[in-house]
């Protein structure tokens, strides 16, 4: 019998950096969280991978880091989810 390995992640909708965050010297936008969570997947390998508070600019960023990784997934949207 086939498995399937299905996925969901919370990306926290949160495309820019936040004041409280840069005063502690971090940086919570898409584009820092993006490499860690496109690690994740290539850690797990999921054949399917959900999304919650996933904004455009977050879509933007997680193929491009995904690819880095070597790794083929295709991104299909609705919109915000």
């Amino acid at each position: 019998m086939a498995k399937l390995r299905i996925m969901s992640t919370n990306v926290w909708r949160c495309a820019e950096n936040k004041p409280w965050w840069i005063e502690r010297g971090l940086d919570c936008s898409s584009a820092a969280r993006a490499p860690g969570i496109a690690k994740a997947y290539s850690e797990t390998m999921p054949d399917i991978i959900g999304t919650q508070e996933c904004d455009v600019i977050f879509r933007e960023h997680l193929p491009k880091e995904v690819a880095k990784l070597g790794l083929n997934y295709s991104f299909i949207t609705a919109g915000f989810t």
